[in-house]
Parts: structure tokens; sequence; C-alpha cells
């Protein structure tokens, strides 16, 4: 993750469009979030288990061969990260790496634990073969809008955005029904873009500025953070869905204090400064 954050830094320094860079980095994943699961579908039915692994074997060894061409950048960071001190010196920095932080403790249960408790729930494989689909189809055509909206709006998308899947989560806990169990994946997938563009463009325009290898590092390690969190959390428990999903609305709700609380912060600075 740290390298492949690095080269699309160093890869897009040059075009000054963030945004738009990391929109369709999105729709190019979730698109293959569309193929694979049909793909590996075929190729299961027609031939066996061990074509499908020789099959993954061979998709991975291509993905290498891109790298080859990258001449025009520079795979060897020339100093070495930025201690943690120096790189959070700047108080909106901070905000955009904790709100990833919380993020990530939603987004690993959507990922992982829902799609699990989907499956446990209806008792076939199906049911959960759909979620992936779902979630890349509507991510998709919204991903592309979303990636033309302007920086000022950035702000009032993730407020949106987490409110809205708190929201859901809530609902998730208290209404009963197998279509809702899908249409919340659908409305998931679509408020998690107003704030995985935002958020993710925000790096990336600080690698830009900043320092590329630095900026994938922190990424990372807010993102390893919030899954030792969450696998810490649930591991002491005994309803482990029930406290996920409590631990993901919780999460994503405190995306809203911590983006007002740093936003008075930065303007109390300014003004102090002037």
């Amino acid at each position: 993750w740290v390298a492949h954050i690095y080269l699309f830094l160093e890869s897009s320094k040059k075009r000054h469009s963030a945004t738009k860079d990391t929109s369709f980095m999105y729709i190019v994943r979730r698109f293959a979030g569309i193929i694979a699961p049909a793909a590996g579908a075929v190729i299961l039915v027609v031939f066996s288990e061990h074509a499908l692994l020789i099959a993954s074997m061979f998709i991975l060894a291509l993905s290498i061969v891109p790298l080859f061409f990258l001449n025009h950048v520079n795979d060897k960071p020339r100093k070495a990260p930025l201690p943690a001190r120096t790189f959070f010196k700047e108080t909106g920095t901070l905000k955009e790496y904790i709100t990833y932080g919380f993020y990530s403790l939603h987004a690993d249960v959507e990922a992982i634990m829902w799609p699990m408790f989907i499956f446990l729930a209806l008792g076939t494989v199906e049911s959960v073969a759909f979620v992936p689909i779902i979630v890349s189809v509507s991510a998709i055509i919204f991903t592309f809008f979303t990636g033309r909206m302007k920086k000022e709006y950035h702000k009032p998308m993730v407020l949106v955005g987490a409110a809205c899947i708190a929201v859901i989560w809530l609902m998730r806990l208290s209404i009963d029904s197998t279509i809702f169990l899908f249409l919340s994946v659908f409305l998931v997938s679509l408020f998690s873009i107003f704030i995985t563009i935002p958020t993710d463009s925000g790096f990336y325009e600080k690698g830009e500025n900043k320092d590329a290898l630095s900026t994938a590092m922190y990424r990372n390690l807010f993102s390893m953070a919030a899954h030792v969190i969450l696998y810490a959390i649930v591991a002491t428990m005994l309803y482990v869905f029930e406290v996920s999903f409590i631990v993901a609305a919780v999460s994503v709700f405190l995306i809203l204090p911590v983006t007002y609380l740093f936003e008075g912060i930065v303007r109390s600075r300014k003004v102090a400064a002037k």
C-alpha cells in the first residue's frame, strides 16, 4: 500500500489534478471489483479451483509489467520520511489523517463483517457475491461526478457522507429486512465516496507539495491502526456483529466533531497570526 500510493503520487505530481486523478483511480478499482468476481466464477465453473488459482497468479504477475514503463517516476525516495512532529505540524493535515482513521474503522466493518453477517443471515454464498457488484456499480457512477467537484465542496461532502453513513448503521441495527440489507450496501457505497474522494485527494495534494513517501506511509499507519483497534475490540466481545456495527457507527459519527474542532483551531491560529 505504501509503495503503490507513493508511485501514484510521484506519477501525478506534474498534473496538478489530485481530485480527478483520485476519482479515476477509484473507478478503476471498482471496475475491477465487477470483473474479478464474474471472471472468477466463469473459470471456476468451466475449469476447476486449480485453474482459478493459476489464473489469479498469472494476472498478479501481469500487474508488475506496467512498473517497467514508469521511467518518468522516481521510484527511489531521495530522503527518509518526515518525522511525525514535522509532518503533522499543520493542524489541517492531522485532521485529514484522523478522519481517515475513523473512516477506516467503518470501512473494515463494511468490507468484512457486513458481508459475513449477510451470509449468516441468508445462508447462501450467492447473497454475498452481490455485495461487491452493488458496491462497484454504484461507486463507479458516483465517483466520476464526485471527482469533478470543486475543492470548496470537500468539507460539506465529508460531513454529509459521515452523517448519512452513521444513520444507516443505526438503521441496520434496528431494521430487519432482507431488501434493506442490500439497499444499505448501495447507500453506504455512495456516501463513502463523499468521504474517500475529498480525503484522499487532500492526501495526494500534500504528497505533491510536501513529501510523497511520508504521505503514503502515514496514510497506511492510520489505516493499520484502525485494523488493530477494531479487531482488538471484537476479539474481546461475544456479540461480534452488534459490537462491530456500533463501532462503525460511532467512528463515522466522530468525523463530524473532528472536522468542526480542527476547523475552529485552524481559524483561531490564523486570527492569532494576523
